[in-house]
């Protein structure tokens, strides 16, 4: 990944996703906080996002969707992601010591010589990666606000319940005298206008499924906790690091 270009790319999202926000102000964002952020943007920049109709806006968004896959390994969990830090490091390490053997400028990220992992890692996950997930996060909510079934029909009236209720009467009274006109094979069927009965015992218990779960929030998440971690090793080795100088001191 093209980091500056990654950047750019990520800034012109946020400003449309702002855009999206605006139209679905009950995905994330209100419509005022959108409007505050969309105030530095270009007229283009700014133009209605619709991933959903707009070929190029599809584009836009597979792109930054590929662009979080190619840094995935941070929204892995620590053993996975800790590993895959590690062989990256090794590799721009490598090309960086060829480049100081050729006599040439070393690349940024690549001079080993005072690279701490987890302050690099640190800069990594707080610049790239934890602002990559949380745009594709706000917009798997729109994707959901927008692809919502539509809602239910309103309940029936007052006046209509109460005729359901006479006509329900009505059915019991005639069952009691022997001839139920709503009786076939042991199910008994609702008044005219109601919904069937559901017998709880027939009911199976909803199980979780991760499917069901929002994939990019967990992403978020576990980034976040991966930052965490480096953090924490940053300051346990700036601490042995202050602890050494004040032994030599003495």
């Amino acid at each position: 990944t093209d980091t500056q270009h990654h950047l750019e790319a990520l800034a012109d999202f946020r400003l449309r996703l702002n855009a999206l926000e605006s139209s679905t102000p009950s995905s994330g964002q209100s419509a005022k906080d959108t409007t505050s952020n969309t105030a530095g943007a270009s007229p283009d920049q700014a133009a209605a996002f619709d991933p959903l109709g707009n070929a190029k806006d599809q584009q836009e968004a597979l792109a930054l969707m590929f662009r979080a896959a190619d840094i995935g390994h941070s929204a892995k969990r620590w053993d996975i992601h800790e590993a895959w830090s590690l062989r990256v490091a090794q590799e721009f390490h490598s090309q960086g010591d060829e480049e100081r053997s050729l006599g040439l400028p070393i690349s940024p990220l690549c001079d080993r010589c005072g690279f701490v992992l987890p302050t690099s890692q640190m800069g990594f996950l707080q610049f790239v990666c934890l602002p990559t997930w949380n745009a594709i996060a706000r917009f798997e909510a729109c994707m959901q606000t927008l692809l919502a079934p539509p809602a239910p029909p309103p309940l029936q009236s007052s006046s209509s319940s109460c005729q359901a209720e006479s006509k329900s009467g009505e059915e019991r009274r005639a069952s009691r005298r022997g001839f139920s006109r709503i009786s076939l094979s042991g199910f008994t069927a609702p008044p005219a206008g109601l919904p069937p009965v559901v017998h709880m015992s027939t009911v199976k218990p909803m199980e979780e499924s991760r499917s069901a779960r929002s994939i990019t929030k967990e992403c978020l998440q576990q980034c976040e906790d991966n930052f965490k971690e480096w953090k924490q090793q940053a300051e346990a080795l700036k601490a042995e690091k202050e602890k050494d100088k004040d032994h030599s001191d003495k």
